[in-house]
């Protein structure tokens, strides 16, 4: 017991110092910080192991070393840690620290997804939906991505979204690289529902996920499915194409934003305007129940 409250102060000293640090202050206490981590880390403890992993991937008060980074999360998943397992399924499937390997990618995050790790429920769900390390399954995507997309992953929500609108309210672009994985080899997929997708882009778009505020915008602009509002639309529109790169997705985004903008007159153009200044995402969504 007194060992694994050493380690958390531990994990919470260095917490604090690593912000500190960023700024120029406190490398000794850093240092000490990172000793005693090390050291809880040598005993087995699977929580330090995996902090000790953080640090050298970013490379906090330790030279940067992906692979030594990548063996310190493998000892703490092997302790069945689903951080350390959902970190090691990243590593493996981006090839960092550790050959690329999506079916090992798969097994880790299919591991740490059934402890309830977010990230590799969203995890297991892409490769699921995109036949990569697994046979593809879209009625295994939905099931994970339901799972991640209720505890507040926007990216969950918004392929939830996708899923269920078969990408009818997303530019071209996105048609082309979501949708052309549904049908694929797959026996299944579930039904479409534009109501379902209408709820999960807008819980997307509200945590900044601009391809989500484009397909919201759009369906509010039409009155697809919800209720009509041109106002709503034109701020969920130019939420999007303000932040999408020029081209593609960002044209189609900002020639429906004024597509919008037509049918409004000045007073609607400016409470869309105010509405768009004032709005700030929802980083942290609170689990759907």
């Amino acid at each position: 017991m007194e060992s694994r409250l050493s380690t958390f102060w531990t994990i919470v000293l260095i917490t604090f110092l690593t912000v500190t640090n960023a700024n120029g202050q406190s490398p000794e206490e850093l240092d000490q910080a990172i000793q005693q981590l090390s050291a809880h880390a040598q005993e087995g403890d699977p929580e330090s192991q995996f902090q000790l992993g953080v640090l050298y991937l970013k490379g906090i008060g330790v030279t940067r070393d992906t692979k030594t980074s990548f063996e310190w999360f493998l000892k703490a998943a092997d302790q069945g840690l689903s951080q350390a397992q959902s970190a090691i399924g990243s590593l493996y499937q981006q090839g960092v620290g550790v050959s690329q390997n999506n079916v090992e990618a798969a097994r880790w995050w299919q591991l740490a997804a059934e402890q309830g790790d977010i990230a590799a429920q969203r995890g297991i769900g892409f490769l699921y939906l995109r036949g990569i390390g697994v046979s593809q399954d879209i009625i295994q995507a939905e099931k994970w991505y339901l799972l991640a997309g209720k505890n507040g992953n926007s990216m969950a929500q918004f392929e939830l979204g996708l899923l269920y609108d078969r990408c009818q309210h997303q530019p071209s672009m996105m048609r082309k690289i979501f949708c052309s994985y549904l049908g694929k080899g797959s026996k299944a997929s579930p039904e479409p529902s534009p109501v379902k997708a209408a709820k999960w882009y807008q819980l997307a778009a509200e945590a900044g996920l601009p391809n989500a505020q484009y397909a919201f915008g759009l369906m509010l602009a039409r009155g697809e499915h919800i209720n009509q509002d041109n106002i709503k639309a034109a701020m969920w529109l130019n939420l999007s194409f303000s932040q999408l790169p020029p081209g593609g997705d960002h044209d189609e985004a900002y020639k429906e934003f004024m597509l919008v903008k037509q049918r409004m007159n000045p007073e609607e153009i400016s409470k869309a305007r105010a509405m768009t200044h004032a709005w700030r995402p929802k980083y942290n969504q609170q689990p759907l129940h």
